[in-house]
């Protein structure tokens, strides 16, 4: 049980170090549950009072989950240092050539004025380096990823986006980025452009795996090439939506409170999540950000 200092009761999930804890809804709901269990079971005033107080934060609290057109999991801070995770890949499972990469740059802009930069020097002795060290990782272990070894090319340090026959397929790489209001986000990447296949840049995306940000244009000049490609900021802002099984969860939840309590507060969000499940997949919202990007053109 947490209380916050306007003397709320919050039942939490997980146990906590910081100052808020992250009051995750499907958490806080089943244990509302279980002393409402207890309290019919035993008849405990206490557990019908422990009940209750629960029960008056999510009537006051609840509109803090609806995110206008989904759920969130929880109420951790949607500004902050969090890890993100990128890739290549190819139409193929596999790429049928060597695609050269020697650096990509993480740029965080505000009024076209750069904040922050964070360097991937591919092929650099550090490029596998831990994230929380250097700020950037890439996984190379060619038994799950597709990035070949390091070496030489032009005088620059590369990898190549190759066939490693890597159980997984891609090539990803890691940023520890660090949010923050306002701002607008770009990958920077070079590589040199030898052949004509195409190489996308993907996204993690908890709940829906990977949405494809743009590709990298392969003509087979034999020119060393650098794209931005600009990476939505909503795609950070929106971490905190739910997956889309803990949306239904909500969803389910939030009619047997209701049933329970009787309280049309209950019954409103339950149809408000799903009237924004049966309108749109989570997926789909997430690809209809990446859509707008697309329709402004290629950055650089």
């Amino acid at each position: 049980m947490y209380k916050d200092k306007e003397g709320f009761v919050w039942y939490e999930e997980y146990p906590s170090l910081e100052n808020e804890p992250p009051h995750v809804l499907n958490g806080f709901i089943f244990a509302l549950f279980g002393l409402y269990d207890y309290y019919k079971a035993t008849e405990s005033e206490e557990a019908l009072e422990l009940f209750n107080q629960g029960i008056k934060t999510l009537k006051e609290k609840i509109n803090l989950w609806d995110m206008g057109f989904w759920s969130r999991y929880d109420l951790t801070d949607i500004y902050g240092e969090n890890v993100y995770l990128f890739r290549f890949v190819t139409d193929e499972r596999h790429p049928k050539f060597s695609h050269p990469i020697d650096k990509i740059v993480f740029h965080m802009m505000k009024d076209n004025i750069e904040v922050h930069q964070i360097v991937l020097d591919i092929g650099d002795k550090e490029d596998i380096t831990d994230v929380f060290k250097n700020g950037s990782h890439l996984f190379y272990n060619q038994e799950y990823q597709d990035w070949g070894e390091t070496y030489l090319l032009d005088g620059r340090s590369v990898r190549n986006y190759e066939n490693c026959s890597g159980k997984w397929a891609h090539a990803p790489f890691q940023f520890l980025i660090s949010c923050k209001p306002s701002c607008k986000y770009y990958l920077e990447i070079t590589y040199k452009d030898i052949t004509r296949e195409s190489v996308y840049l993907e996204m993690y995306v908890e709940g829906v795996k990977y949405i494809r940000l743009d590709k990298l244009e392969c003509i087979n000049d034999g020119m060393w090439e650098t794209v931005q490609v600009e990476v939505p900021s909503n795609l950070f802002i929106l971490k905190e939506a739910a997956t889309t099984n803990y949306h239904k969860l909500h969803i389910e939840q939030l009619n047997i409170l209701y049933k329970i309590t009787k309280e049309d507060i209950f019954n409103v969000y339950a149809q408000t999540f799903k009237k924004y499940y049966k309108s749109h997949s989570l997926k789909s919202i997430w690809q209809n950000i990446i859509n707008e990007i697309k329709q402004k053109g290629r950055i650089g």
